[in-house]
């Protein structure tokens, strides 16, 4: 799993993450007549968050609301200017502070151990913790316990399983040989089943089986793709700038396209499982909006080299009202591009289309035809 940044995990419990501040001592700060915590030097406001004199400000102002200050061992929880009082979690129930420092000590608060301020997670005193839970009972059901709380949490729940099938002598190869095994967290929320430590393992082997196939389609189009520019790339070396260059210039681009439609149409028969570790949202490799993106690419370059750019370009689709008596002739042209393209083709197009112009392919073309139509009569 990627590592979550400090600043959204503790961002996603309404906390504020400070960095730790200078010496009280040493401080270039005082507070001005407002009680404003105000840069000696300047006389302007303090940006950002500051200890000072035991209290904490907020661009100058006494804070309000729970902020963690510092790292480490030396982490300290705030509410308002001062240390929050009492116990208190922090961070998805990562950290317990106690008068807002760490706890120093094996304690349980709310049915979860914590050592030295974090979530127990090694043996202390012969009894073994897993995530601030006493592991000492079933393993397999404290397994489940610890799956069903990674998954809550967005946790490593990708190094739990594998580490008990490790534990239990069990194959973890394919897991391991994945290149981006670091997508595997953001896939299982989604296809997991916790229901017992048997579906668990299945349904994890399961996705880690899709995810191969996912990235064996990731290094197949890798591979055509940096083909297909490298051939690219040559070629351009011998197109001239006349219509003859211009016209081998584009008979690549629409291989290109061919191609890249085939690839989008293979992608699209996949198993649903790959297709979606493929392009949702959830794990971002988002394939299918690269293709789009990658198709559409050249056909505005084929616009360009057909003199049409003022039609197509990046991010834009020329509006019917943008076609006059002096420039129809070019919106002809344009539209026998366009509607030269049929099958998945055109569905990438009417994608781009309807991104662009905010209209479907079809009615794209009607509005078009029509308003030539009205210009020739």
């Amino acid at each position: 799993m990627k590592k979550i940044m400090l600043s959204t995990m503790v961002a996603a419990v309404g906390l504020t993450l400070v960095a730790p501040t200078a010496s009280e001592a040493a401080s270039k700060e005082k507070l001005n007549k407002k009680n404003v915590l105000v840069d000696k030097s300047t006389g302007k406001a303090v940006k950002g968050f500051k200890v000072y004199k035991g209290k904490l400000y907020k661009n100058g102002k006494l804070n309000k609301g729970y902020a963690v200050v510092g790292s480490g061992a030396s982490m300290k929880l705030y509410y308002n200017a001062k240390l929050k009082k009492g116990l208190k979690t922090a961070k998805h129930k990562q950290y317990l502070f106690e008068n807002g420092r760490l706890t120093k000590k094996l304690v349980e608060f709310k049915s979860l151990f914590y050592y030295k301020g974090q979530l127990a997670n090694e043996t202390i005193d012969g009894v073994t913790y897993t995530y601030g839970k006493n592991t000492s009972g079933s393993l397999a059901e404290q397994f489940v316990e610890n799956v069903q709380m990674a998954l809550a949490t967005n946790g490593d729940t990708a190094a739990i399983i594998t580490a008990y099938l490790e534990e239990n002598k069990q194959d973890t190869s394919a897991y391991h040989s994945l290149k981006y095994a670091e997508n595997v967290n953001a896939i299982l929320p989604s296809f997991l089943k916790t229901g017992s430590a048997e579906e668990i393992v299945a349904s994890f082997n399961a996705v880690v089986a899709e995810a191969k196939k996912a990235e064996a389609e990731i290094v197949k189009v890798d591979k055509q793709s940096k083909e297909l520019l490298a051939q690219y790339q040559q070629l351009q070396k011998t197109w001239g700038n006349d219509e003859a260059g211009k016209a081998q210039h584009i008979a690549f681009l629409k291989v290109m396209q061919t191609e890249m439609a085939a690839v989008y149409m293979e992608m699209n028969n996949l198993p649903d499982t790959t297709k979606w570790i493929l392009t949702s949202e959830e794990v971002g490799l988002k394939y299918d909006q690269v293709l789009r993106d990658t198709w559409l690419q050249s056909l505005i370059k084929i616009a360009d080299l057909q003199g049409l750019s003022e039609y197509i370009g990046y991010g834009k689709f020329a509006t019917p009202e943008q076609v006059t008596v002096q420039n129809k002739e070019q919106a002809k042209a344009f539209l026998a591009v366009i509607k030269s393209y049929t099958g998945i083709e055109k569905q990438l197009l009417s994608a781009g289309v309807v991104e662009r112009a905010g209209v479907d392919l079809d009615t794209y073309v009607q509005q078009f035809e029509t308003t030539i139509v009205a210009l020739e009569k």
